[in-house]
Order: structure tokens, then C-alpha cells, then sequence
């Protein structure tokens, strides 16, 4: 639960500083967002399983409106 609160918090650092970035991209003005995908590697779990987890949370973050992070279940 500790490693995951403080992934968690990490990311949501890293999504916040992204959102503060603005580009200049031909004189406008552009902004950037973060979709972040986390999970814990668990006790015996593969490696692809472990990124195979992450990118679910990754897409399950930008289907609920992108900008955030999302963590495995299992993880929380």
C-alpha cells in the first residue's frame, strides 16, 4: 500500500509539472497533459505482466478523460 501511495504521488508530481509546461509552437500558445499508468510489481509476477497492468492503467486513464493517473487495483 506505501509503495503505491507514494507511486501515486510521484506521478501525480510528474502529471502536475507537464500541465505547467506551455509551448510555443508557430507564435501559439500550446499546452501539455500526462496520462500516467502505474502498477506494483507483485511477489512472482512477470515483467510483461507487470507492463501489460501499467499499459491498461495507462489507457484506462485516458478513457476516464486523460490528464490523470490511474493505478491497478490490485495495487491500491
Amino acid at each position: 500500500q506505501n509503495e503505491a501511495k507514494k507511486a501515486v504521488e510521484v506521478a501525480e508530481r510528474l502529471r502536475w509539472i507537464i500541465e505547467s509546461i506551455s509551448l510555443d509552437y508557430y507564435g501559439e500558445k500550446v499546452g501539455c497533459t500526462a496520462s500516467l499508468g502505474i502498477a506494483i510489481l507483485q511477489k512472482g509476477e512477470e515483467e510483461e505482466d507487470l507492463i501489460r497492468r501499467a499499459d491498461q492503467m495507462l489507457y484506462r486513464a485516458k478513457e476516464n478523460g486523460k490528464n490523470q493517473v490511474a493505478i491497478s487495483p490490485q495495487d491500491t
